[in-house]
């Protein structure tokens, strides 16, 4: 059985806060976490000389490979006004967002996801069909009322199969790497978070699954109903 390779580095806040405006600490990356091929690094980008706070940026890269980053935040640089368990906390929470995120973009390129995305985008072409028909049948040519009365009925569909799938997919997809940050970098503060993954992994998807892929092919016969009341004028 082949290992996984785990670390976890502590960064040095109080040499980076003291240092923050060294030309030596610009453009520098330390690796914060590394993780089944997966880096985890943070970056000093620049500073808020009126908030007094030092902006900071974390990237998430595979095998050398660049894969997202979590935008700026920001801490203070007065020695007066750190609290550094504050801060370690927003950066673990940083890493966390940063995986969520690319999380998101993996779940958003599966067959299930796709297949969401294209019955709602269905349901919504149904619905602005539906409505000029209706805005025809009242003899109204007026283009900005048209656009305005269809994105109202287009609106109004409010399936978000897509927001299932990701919801359901949550912490599936990149689940060790979840569990190995929070592990590492602060199982205390993340225990409901680490709660959550381990019960999510348990859930059963075939529901969301079932009714989604039933509309589909009720599309492909030719059979599918849907049930916007279009608005009265």
């Amino acid at each position: 059985m082949n290992s996984i390779s785990t670390k976890v580095v502590k960064l040095d806040l109080d040499f980076i806060l003291d240092n923050f405006y060294k030309p030596a600490l610009w453009g520098k990356k330390w690796t914060i976490f590394e993780y089944d091929g997966y880096v985890v690094t943070f970056e000093v980008t620049d500073i808020k000389l009126t908030d007094r706070t030092v902006g900071y940026m974390v990237e998430l890269y595979k095998d050398g490979v660049y894969l997202e980053n979590w935008p700026t935040r920001y801490m203070p640089f007065d020695k007066e006004h750190r609290n550094l368990k504050v801060i370690y906390r927003g950066i673990a929470r940083a890493v966390y967002h940063v995986i969520n995120w690319y999380e998101k973009r993996l779940i958003m390129m599966q067959h299930d996801y796709q297949n969401a995305e294209t019955l709602e985008e269905y349901m919504r072409e149904q619905v602005a069909e539906a409505a000029a028909e209706f805005l025809d049948s009242l003899g109204i040519d007026n283009e900005d009322v048209r656009d305005a009365y269809i994105d109202a009925q287009v609106d109004k569909v409010d399936e978000r199969y897509t927001d299932g799938i990701l919801k359901e997919y949550e912490y599936t997809v990149l689940y060790s790497l979840y569990l190995a940050w929070f592990y590492f970098a602060d199982a205390e503060h993340f225990a409901s978070d680490i709660n959550k993954i381990e019960a999510l992994n348990k859930v059963d998807i075939e529901a969301l699954h079932a009714e989604i892929y039933e509309k589909l092919d009720a599309i492909e016969r030719g059979e599918f109903i849907d049930t916007i009341d279009l608005d009265e004028l």
